[in-house]
């Protein structure tokens, strides 16, 4: 179940405004592709056959070699004159085939929240998260697929689609669902964005069901400052966007176990993760989007 978020009013559209609104949402879209363009810049998205590991016949680098993998995998006269004792190396080459990405953004009701007018919503920052990462990809010479929106499963493999994924993103009907991931171009890198407040449980099960996927995985997790910290004081009612609402007296004196059980709920998903070998990354809306980005950017990439 979602965390519940404090009560707002909201305007009603009146007849003729149509226009405006269309006007709105373009300069808004405008807006959110120059962003996401200006970060992908800065992502080091070079051109395409920049060095990643991946099926190609020129050696990249020498890695350490992970439990579970195949023993041929092994590189034995690297391991033998290695310096550093029980540590075997494998041989990595640089992938000389398209990398694909795949995108879920979360389109729950819940992810169009923001505790302050001066914030973006959780929608808006995974979007320009979204956007950004696909920016470069598509930069590199890479393909793109949206999971969510009226273009899922459709693959993009030209910079000038990023406005196409951008629509997809926007025009996605809210939602309360897990990441269907069975469109996916098989063997792509997965980055799931979501604000994570899943039941521990299903994100467990999602997780086991995905543990044997070929492609890379990463999780960037986006939250309103508001929610990682209480920080509201007296009697306040919350109503959630996905329904129900919930009243509670001096909110003051829950502050600390609701940081307790945030943390708890964090560190559970990010132990999760980890066992899929697959970064959980966090990002609060109040911070700049580009250290994570990177983090995402190199992870996907296959790069320490």
């Amino acid at each position: 179940m979602r965390a519940p978020h404090i009560q707002t009013a909201r305007a009603t559209p009146q007849t003729g405004q149509h226009a405006h609104a269309d006007d709105s949402a373009q300069t808004a879209l405008e807006a959110l592709l120059l962003a996401a363009l200006n970060l992908a810049q800065s992502l080091d998205a070079g051109q395409h056959g920049r060095r990643r590991s991946g099926a190609g016949d020129n050696f990249w680098q020498f890695r350490p070699y992970h439990q579970g993998e195949p023993a041929s995998a092994i590189d034995w006269r690297q391991s033998a004159r290695s310096t550093t004792d029980n540590t075997f190396w494998v041989r990595e080459r640089e992938q000389d085939t398209p990398h694909h990405l795949a995108l879920w953004c979360d389109p729950s009701a819940s992810m169009a929240w923001r505790s302050h007018p001066t914030l973006p919503t959780k929608a808006e920052r995974a979007h320009l998260c979204a956007l950004a990462l696909a920016g470069a990809a598509l930069k590199g010479g890479e393909r793109v697929t949206p999971l969510t929106g009226h273009a899922t499963g459709r693959s993009y493999s030209s910079h000038t689609a990023l406005p196409h994924i951008a629509s997809t993103l926007l025009t996605t009907t809210p939602q309360s669902t897990l990441p269907d991931v069975h469109t996916a171009p098989h063997g792509a890198a997965l980055l799931i964005i979501s604000d994570f407040l899943w039941d521990e449980t299903q994100f467990k099960h999602w997780c086991d069901e995905h543990a044997h996927s070929a492609g890379r995985l990463a999780f960037l997790c986006i939250l309103d400052p508001a929610e990682q910290h209480l920080q509201e004081q007296g009697r306040i009612r919350f109503e959630s966007l996905e329904g129900g609402s919930l009243t509670l007296p001096a909110l003051e004196s829950l502050s600390h176990t609701y940081h307790h059980m945030m943390t708890a709920h964090l560190t559970t998903l990010q132990h999760h993760a980890t066992a899929l070998r697959a970064p959980f990354i966090l990002h609060k809306t109040d911070e700049n989007p580009l250290p994570a980005l990177l983090a995402l950017h190199s992870a996907l990439e296959g790069r320490p």
